[in-house]
């Protein structure tokens, strides 16, 4: 015969489980908002009756000990985690890149604006008007203004993508600086999350809030994270560990240069390299030299890429001009005393500026200067062509990697927010969902006080109404 008060013990932990459950409900609706947040549910088991002191009982039909809470779980799924992070790094990547390319766009675009291919017509619009006017003094003048023009336009040119390259710069070093922090926090969290896990209480909060810098630290770098028996995760980014569960290290990242350009380099002043996310976009943009990259270097056609094309402009404009007008010395010059003409540097000289007749125009001179802007020039090593073609392919080609950009940043997106969809359909709170529960989990307290309210009444008939 099982124990007098056995059936009220039972009914006790209905009550427990059950005002459990409705606590569990509210706060998942309390939190439906909460950025980050994954819904939780009860785990209930049945208690055996075969534990404690009724194994020793003589056997006898007996009845289990009621119901446990075992746990508070998260529903969530790791393999959607993982994807999630994975794509993340992904579209960081494409996102970040697209941005910059769009920068460098809106220099070299001349949709809605006069630049280098409208000073190259003019310039070569006053060197028409100066053959059919048997170089006159005006004419010279405005073959001058429309050279300065040019020049004007490639200093502004070098000058704007420069500032790009800083802001770049600035970018990568607030983005490092923010991995480095969320590191510092995660490491504080697994030590909490450590203790709460071997004490056995309940880390929900502190794990959605580390999941939640997990998300962030994965769009900045392609991560692998890996779970330890304590709760605690390491992360490491290719073969680099950017943070040590074992050993509650992390590994402070800084920004500094190598011979290819801008890097990320580890507390030991070695280089990490990212193959995705926030890092590889800004670095690649940064660095991407396209063509002209040596060994080592980074292919992408990026803002070095189109300086690099407009210092070979620059310089083939000048060399052709200087050339021609050797007679009288050089209509071009660099600004900093320098030897290379560069698109930041170059100017008209100053005898041309004080003397519009520092342009040769003996003989034939004018005219080949004039054809000089219809022939075929070897600009770079990979174009031979006129000054208007080679600044209209570098528009073009900047218009061809933005629009690519574009569309795979949108794709990317794409499967990002489907990803993060599906991880909603099961971490996601859903009002109606927890109102049921509520109203479920409020009946079977309502069934459990009713049960010891029988019992309370059979046990009075017992006590105080036998043998009466």
């Amino acid at each position: 015969m099982s124990a007098t008060f056995h059936g009220l013990e039972i009914a006790k932990s209905g009550l427990t489980a059950a005002q459990i459950a409705v606590n569990v409900a509210n706060q998942n609706v309390a939190n439906a908002n909460t950025e980050g947040y994954t819904r939780q549910s009860v785990n209930q088991t049945s208690v055996s009756a075969g534990l404690g002191p009724f194994q020793y009982a003589p056997g006898e039909v007996s009845v289990g000990q009621g119901v446990s809470v075992s746990a508070i779980n998260q529903n969530r799924d790791a393999y959607l985690d993982t994807r999630y992070r994975n794509a993340n790094a992904v579209y960081g990547t494409y996102s970040t890149t697209l941005s910059a390319l769009k920068s460098v766009e809106g220099v070299l675009d001349e949709t809605d604006t006069d630049g280098l291919n409208v000073a190259f017509a003019d310039f070569y619009s006053a060197l028409q008007d100066l053959v059919s006017n048997d170089s006159g003094t005006e004419y010279m003048s405005l073959v001058r203004s429309a050279g300065e023009k040019v020049a004007d336009i490639l200093n502004e040119y070098a000058s704007q993508l420069e500032q790009i390259e800083d802001e770049l710069h600035y970018d990568l070093t607030l983005s490092v600086a923010d991995l480095n922090n969320l590191l510092v926090k995660i490491n504080e969290l697994n030590k909490n999350i450590s203790i709460a896990t071997v004490n056995g209480t309940n880390c929900n909060e502190l794990l959605d809030q580390r999941n939640l810098y997990l998300d962030r630290v994965a769009g900045y770098a392609n991560i692998t994270v890996e779970t330890l028996l304590n709760g605690s995760v390491s992360i490491t980014s290719g073969a680099t560990t950017l943070l040590d569960a074992t050993t509650g290290t992390v590994t402070t990242l800084s920004v500094g240069a190598d011979a290819a350009g801008a890097a990320i380099f580890d507390g030991g002043g070695n280089k990490v390299e990212f193959t995705q996310g926030v890092f590889k976009g800004l670095l690649q943009t940064m660095n991407g030299k396209g063509i002209y990259a040596g060994a080592g270097e980074e292919s992408f056609r990026g803002v070095g890429y189109y300086k690099t094309s407009l210092d070979n402009l620059a310089a083939a404009f000048a060399e052709t001009y200087n050339t021609l007008n050797a007679a009288n010395g050089d209509l071009f010059v660099t600004s900093d005393g320098s030897a290379t003409v560069t698109a930041a540097n170059i100017r008209i000289s100053d005898d041309w500026r004080q003397n519009a007749a520092h342009l040769d125009t003996s003989g034939t001179v004018p005219s080949d200067m004039k054809a000089a802007m219809d022939t075929a020039t070897a600009i770079s090593s990979d174009f031979t062509g006129t000054f208007e073609e080679y600044s209209s392919l570098l528009m073009g080609t900047i218009g061809l990697d933005t629009a690519y950009y574009s569309d795979m940043s949108a794709a990317k997106s794409s499967i990002l927010e489907s990803i993060q969809d599906d991880r909603e359909s099961i971490s996601g709170v859903s009002i109606d969902e927890e109102t049921v529960n509520t109203i479920v989990f409020q009946k079977a307290y309502q069934a459990a006080a009713r049960l010891m309210t029988v019992l309370d009444e059979m046990l009075d008939t017992l006590i105080n109404n036998m043998a009466v």
